[in-house]
């Protein structure tokens, strides 16, 4: 038997008692989920300027997960040079910690990162080219910079230059062979952002694949600090010169304006469990697959048959999903919110009724609150599972009054963090009553 301490998300008094003369319930729904794979998120959005940065090596259901960051820079201004006898004495590339991390999170945990220098043109920063989570870029084989940070050294405060320190910054020194680099490049590498932009094309920053890991934390490229000089994405260079031992520092900064960037994740599902659904995304299956974009979404279908449910006023509509166990769920963990979205027949998606004023085109402030999709803790059999209700009594009442004969929905991971999040649900046909999926309607008969 299963028991919570769920809050209801509609109140017993609003709805009438089950008398079967007017008012009637239906439980028994043939539902049916279509998992579906989705890795078309765009990822270079300028006005959301957080990534996801990090690995995922063994997740006994999804398999593996990689996330790194394509960025260009610019010099500090156009025609910037170093002085004449620069010796350039360190360079690193910095970007805020967003203090989102997923998987393995306490303040030991370890992200091990590595720096490359970019080959393609990579849209020259003209910002014209969306970039998605699975686009990829050249670049050199060798790395320009290493280094394993743990979490607590993140967020830790640190100094940056004299008496400058910072706290919440990723901080990776790059190689000397990079400092020369720079340090020897022509004048008209600088004459412009475009010159720059063509003999330097960026870094991507992504996770060491010869190191097993499992955290994935997010950045951010701009507007992270109240410290300006330290408040985005940016390379930093520290530099004196054969005549003037005095340390200075020339910062290259990620611009928003004029510099190109996306985030890619990429997975690898050989050999794990999910790899089923990705071979067979279209047959129906008994379960309810869901990973942060890029990654699988679940359309569930819910007959509505006119015999069984005439018109009608509808005062109830619950669809209630518990959560399985596949292995370290408790690092891989289920979202703490789900968003449900409605799909037309031409597989467009549309906002549920519920979360919608009556004109249906002006979002109801309360409509989050009322629809649920939080996860809350049920206890079935001794053992602790999640689960899920949404409640949309509006949603049904639309596609019933229409004379539809099914209603499409379509279950999300919220995509604020991307690349984090997964859950496996129990479907609708599942031998087990205390966890299958299941929809529940309460109405009153108009005659």
């Amino acid at each position: 038997m299963a028991a919570c301490k769920e809050k209801s998300i509609v109140k017993p008094d609003l709805i009438p008692p089950v008398d079967n003369i007017h008012t009637f319930e239906v439980k028994d729904f043939n539902m049916t989920v279509n998992n579906l794979y989705y890795d078309s998120i765009w990822t270079n959005d300028k006005d959301y300027r957080i990534v996801s940065i990090g690995a995922l090596s063994n997740d006994p259901f999804f398999g593996k997960t990689q996330a790194g960051l394509y960025i260009q820079f610019l010099p500090p201004s156009e025609g910037f040079a170093f002085p004449t006898g620069t010796i350039i004495d360190s360079a690193l590339v910095s970007l805020p910690f967003n203090n989102f991390k997923y998987a393995d999170t306490a303040s030991n945990s370890t992200l091990s990162l590595k720096a490359y220098e970019i080959t393609d043109p990579f849209a020259l920063g003209d910002g014209t080219r969306k970039y998605y989570a699975f686009n990829r870029v050249s670049y050199k084989p060798t790395a320009i910079g290493a280094k394993t940070f743990t979490l607590k050294s993140l967020r830790d405060t640190v100094p940056v230059f004299r008496t400058d320190t910072i706290g919440g910054l990723l901080r990776m020194r790059l190689s000397d062979a990079f400092c020369e680099q720079f340090r020897s490049m022509p004048a008209s590498a600088t004459a412009t952002n475009a010159s720059f932009l063509d003999f330097f094309r960026g870094i991507y920053l992504g996770p060491d694949s010869t190191v097993q890991q499992n955290t994935i934390a997010s950045f951010a490229l701009a507007g992270a600090s109240t410290n300006l000089l330290y408040s985005g994405a940016q390379m930093e260079f520290f530099y004196h010169t054969s005549t003037n031992d005095t340390v200075k520092r020339a910062l290259f900064p990620y611009n928003s304006l004029l510099c190109s960037f996306f985030n890619g994740i990429y997975h690898n599902y050989t050999g794990a469990p999910v790899q089923a659904y990705l071979s067979n995304q279209q047959a129906s299956r008994d379960s309810v697959v869901l990973q942060g974009y890029p990654g699988f979404r679940s359309d569930i279908t819910v007959p509505i048959d006119p015999a069984a449910i005439p018109p009608s006023i509808i005062n109830k509509a619950t669809l209630t999903m518990t959560v399985l166990k596949v292995g370290d769920d408790a690092r891989f963990s289920a979202p703490p919110q789900l968003i449900i979205r409605g799909v037309n027949d031409n597989g467009q998606e549309r906002p549920i009724a519920d979360l919608l004023n009556g004109d249906d085109s002006t979002t109801n402030t309360s409509g989050a609150a009322f629809v649920g999709a939080t996860a809350f803790p049920v206890l079935i059999g001794g053992s602790t599972y999640l689960r899920y209700t949404f409640n949309i009594p509006r949603e049904f009442q639309k596609a019933v009054s229409a004379g539809q004969t099914q209603l499409k929905l379509r279950l999300i991971v919220p995509t604020a963090y991307q690349g984090a999040y997964r859950l496996v649900a129990d479907g609708p046909r599942s031998a087990n009553t205390d966890t299958r999926l299941s929809f529940n309607v309460i109405y009153t008969k108009l005659n």
